[in-house]
């Protein structure tokens, strides 16, 4: 189980590669690696209106806002996709994956 605080969020976020992010598909994954952007934290730091230039706009706001930790779902919505994160089948960036432990 993985256990990330509030104050550890937007750390345990910036590490995660983009396609991690819910509502990220390949496509859009690739769009954004082919910009220099694979980690979340890159996607955090960039302007929502990059975001909605590089990926349209509903799309753009979306990972726009997912990036930096805002998702109005409801907590039981994502149940399954942080399950999934938890499990380690996400690889974090190097240089963010020393300061969390996956178990």
């Amino acid at each position: 189980m993985l256990a990330v605080g509030p104050e550890q969020i937007a750390d345990w976020l910036r590490a995660l590669p983009v396609d991690a992010l819910p509502g990220i598909g390949p496509r859009q994954a690739q769009l954004l690696r082919d910009y220099g952007i694979h980690c979340v934290g890159l996607l955090a730091a960039l302007p929502p209106a990059t975001m909605q230039r590089l990926l349209g706009g509903r799309a753009g706001r979306l990972a726009a806002d997912r990036a930096r930790g805002i998702d109005p779902r409801p907590v039981a919505g994502v149940l399954r996709e942080l399950e999934w994160l938890a499990n380690g089948e996400v690889k974090l960036c190097r240089r963010a994956a020393s300061r969390f432990v996956i178990s």
